[in-house]
């Protein structure tokens, strides 16, 4: 067998190999492409949601709309980005403003505490910041578990 015979047996090898690894790449193209198409679309999605629930958090806070009535119109499915767009307008409320934008969440918070407790950290800090930002009176149970908890994030979030 002489070195000839080597070299040329490796030849379609390499041809495999190269191919498996063109094959991988353009895998991954389409993965994050993919990935970024989802992602448009749960922003796009979100901010529809917002635009048309400014109007109804502008009611609540002129007085117009109770606090029982606000989330009555969201469904199962939307709860979650709910909690998200009234942290982030409640973040930047004071006083009574603030007390009626977390009465008007308190249907909304067990999507908060099944957060707290779940798996993901991402998601444990999701609820433990919704807690301390829209509950009245923050469960000390779940804002205790919180400070022991093994994210340095889920810590610093309560």
């Amino acid at each position: 067998m002489s070195g000839l015979d080597v070299e040329v047996g490796l030849v379609p090898l390499l041809g495999t190999l190269l191919a498996a690894a063109v094959a991988v790449n353009v895998l991954l193209v389409a993965a994050t492409v993919g990935l970024h198409a989802w992602e448009a679309r749960v922003a796009a999605r979100r901010e529809s949601r917002a635009r048309r629930w400014v109007p109804r958090l502008l009611a609540l806070l002129d007085g117009d709309l109770a606090p029982e009535d606000f989330a009555a119109s969201v469904w199962p499915h939307q709860r979650a980005d709910m909690l998200r767009f009234l942290v982030t307008y409640a973040v930047r409320l004071r006083g009574a403003d603030r007390r009626l934008v977390a009465e008007a969440a308190a249907p909304l918070l067990r999507v908060a505490r099944r957060y707290s407790i779940s798996r993901s950290a991402e998601l444990r800090v999701l609820g433990v910041h919704t807690l301390g930002v829209l509950s009245e009176w923050p469960p000390l149970v779940t804002l205790g578990g919180a400070l022991r908890d093994p994210s340095q994030r889920v810590v610093l979030a309560a």
